[in-house]
């Protein structure tokens, strides 16, 4: 049996620090300002847009996080990106879950 060592686990198994919900707030805004149907549904429906993703990645967001995108009702997305940079990277209030580690999950 060849024996193999993962080196750089993918992304979703690294422990996630305040700036990474941020950074993935900004893969979501830019993501709804590229796609049109995206940034519709982001404002219609936020929990669907959530949901669906973009071009087949899904978004990492926390519990916490999630809510908070789903409590703003915004008109547009400047409206929504206003109001979410007024409260989501500075929130205190929003605490990251720290994901599995490889070695929990892979048993390495």
């Amino acid at each position: 049996m060849i024996e193999t060592e993962i080196d750089n686990p993918p992304i979703s198994l690294i422990a996630r620090s305040l700036s990474d919900g941020c950074l993935e707030l900004s893969h979501l805004l830019a993501a709804a300002v590229i796609n049109p149907e995206l940034c519709r549904l982001l404002l219609d429906n936020p929990e669907l847009a959530l949901e669906s993703g973009f071009q087949g990645e899904v978004f990492l967001f926390t519990e916490e996080e999630r809510d908070l995108i789903l409590s703003i009702r915004a008109t547009s997305l400047a409206d929504l990106a206003s109001q979410l940079a007024g409260t989501f990277c500075k929130n205190p209030q929003i605490r990251i879950n720290r994901p599995a580690q490889p070695r929990e999950i892979l048993g390495y």
